[in-house]
C-alpha cells in the first residue's frame, strides 16, 4: 500500500504542482493549502522511503523497507488504476450528480478557461462536442507518463532528491514572482487610489473652506452696509 501511495504522491500529485502553478505565498490560505496538498505527500513519502528508521521514531511502530525493485505492477499499473477510478468517480459525481453552475470553478473549467492556452487547443481538436472526452483522455495519458518515472525515483536516491528539490524551488519561485508581479502591483494600485482619494478630499476641504470664507465675507459686507444705512437714517 505504501508503494502505491508513493507512486501517486511522486507522480500526478507532484506534477500537479507545475500544472496548477502552486506558489508559496504565506498570506494566501488558498495558495498555501493547494501547495500543502500537492507537496506534503511527496515529502512524507521521501523520508519514509529513504529514512524509515529515523522517521518511525515518531510513530508507534518501525517502518519496514519496501523493496519492490522496478516493479511495473506496483509503481505504474496499480497507481494508474487508482487514478483512473478517481477520475471516473469525479466525473460521475461532478458532471452527472452535482452538476455545479457556471460560477463554480471545476478543474476542467480552470484548465480550459483560456482559449489561447495549449490545454484548451489540445482539448478542442475535434470541436466542443468532444472537448471533455479529450480532456479526460489527455489527462490520463499524462498521468501514465508521470507514473513511468516512478521506478527511477523509487530506486535512486539522488534523482528523487533532485525532483523534490526542484519542486520546492519552483514553488518558492512562483511565490516570489507573485509577490513581485501581482502583490506589489495590487499594493501600488491601492496606494494610488488612496492618494487620489486623499487629494480629492483635500481639494474638497480647501474648496469648502474657500466657499465659507467668501460667504463669510459677503455676510460681513452686507452687515456693514446695513449698519451704514441705519446710521444715515438716524442722522437724517
Amino acid at each position: 500500500m505504501f508503494v502505491v501511495g508513493y507512486a501517486v504522491a511522486n507522480g500526478p500529485l507532484i506534477w500537479a504542482l507545475l500544472v496548477f502553478r502552486n506558489s508559496l505565498v504565506f498570506h494566501s490560505l488558498d495558495k498555501v493549502t493547494s501547495l500543502y496538498i500537492h507537496l506534503l505527500p511527496t515529502l512524507l513519502s521521501f523520508v519514509i522511503r529513504w529514512y524509515p528508521e529515523e522517521t518511525s521514531e515518531h510513530w508507534y511502530k518501525p517502518f519496514p523497507r519496501y523493496e519492490v525493485g522496478y516493479s511495473f505492477f506496483w509503481l505504474v499499473l496499480i497507481p494508474f488504476v487508482f487514478v483512473l477510478a478517481h477520475q471516473v468517480l469525479y466525473i460521475v459525481l461532478v458532471n452527472c450528480i452535482l452538476r455545479p453552475n457556471d460560477e463554480y470553478l471545476t478543474m476542467y473549467r480552470y484548465l480550459t478557461a483560456k482559449e489561447s492556452s495549449f490545454i484548451f487547443r489540445m482539448c478542442n481538436i475535434f470541436g466542443p462536442r468532444f472537448r471533455i472526452q479529450l480532456y479526460v483522455a489527455w489527462g490520463l495519458s499524462l498521468v501514465l507518463i508521470m507514473l513511468l518515472f516512478n521506478p527511477v525515483w523509487y530506486n535512486f536516491f539522488i534523482p528523487h532528491c533532485v525532483v523534490v528539490s526542484v519542486s520546492i524551488i519552483i514553488a518558492i519561485y512562483n511565490g516570489a514572482t507573485y509577490y513581485l508581479d501581482v502583490f506589489s502591483i495590487e499594493r501600488m494600485s491601492r496606494h494610488r487610489n488612496g492618494n487620489h482619494e486623499s487629494a480629492s478630499s483635500g481639494a474638497n476641504i480647501a474648496y469648502n473652506n474657500t466657499q465659507e470664507k467668501v460667504l463669510y465675507g459677503a455676510l460681513v459686507n452686507s452687515d456693514l452696509k446695513d449698519g451704514v444705512q441705519d446710521a444715515n437714517k438716524s442722522s437724517n
